[in-house]
């Protein structure tokens, strides 16, 4: 549910920012129609996940930061912030199934109109929507590593991301999590052809 809200702020924020009204309420209308298919996503995976007994999935939430490293429009999302949930797959070996999704929001502008050689203007990143899946690789109780990938929902767009992370657990029962990852969304520019490079540190708690 924090995903979905956090969704529901970026579409409203960009609403206020669009000139033409046939064309905010088609936003509107297709964004209506996407979170709602993201809630019934989110539920149905949430079931699935609470269906299993304890031992046999973990599932966290977490708030994260977000510092981009590279983008056509750097100046323009230059850092935000976010929150999101992981879902671990248990298993009697080091190698395990991970869900992870997240919806950030990018908080700072630098207020400077860039545009393509033709006078029209390079659009800018306010906010994204990731669902990745992937492995994750847990050598040892107190960390792991994960590699995921999947759609990302930015710019308007959707594009295609991959997203490396090390997660270290910082209390001895698993319920504190950090992790660090690098997440990499390909052709985000697609006239350049500019992939969208970020830097998140989040913090988590595990929920079951």
């Amino acid at each position: 549910m924090i995903i979905i809200t956090m969704y529901g702020i970026f579409v409203r924020y960009n609403l206020q920012h669009c000139g033409n009204e046939t064309f905010c309420q088609f936003i509107l209308d297709t964004a209506m129609k996407r979170q709602c298919l993201l809630t019934g996503l989110v539920m149905l995976i949430t079931g699935i996940c609470t269906a299993q007994t304890p031992k046999k999935t973990d599932g966290y939430i977490q708030l994260q930061y977000n510092q981009t490293l590279y983008d056509r429009t750097i100046g323009n999302n230059p850092w935000g912030m976010g929150a999101g949930a992981f879902f671990l797959l248990r298993s009697k070996t080091a190698l395990r199934l991970i869900a992870d999704a997240t919806a950030d929001y990018i908080f700072m502008d630098d207020k400077v109109l860039r545009l393509y050689t033709n006078d029209s203007p390079i659009p800018v990143v306010r906010g994204s929507l990731n669902l990745f899946a992937g492995i994750a690789i847990q050598p040892a109780r107190s960390w792991m590593f994960s590699l995921t990938g999947g759609p990302s929902f930015i710019s308007g767009g959707v594009r295609a991301g991959v997203k490396p992370s090390i997660g270290i657990f910082i209390s001895p029962k698993r319920k504190w999590v950090g992790r660090l990852s690098y997440c990499n969304v390909f052709n985000r520019e697609s006239i350049s052809g500019k992939d969208f490079g970020v830097l998140s540190l989040s913090i988590g708690t595990r929920i079951f």
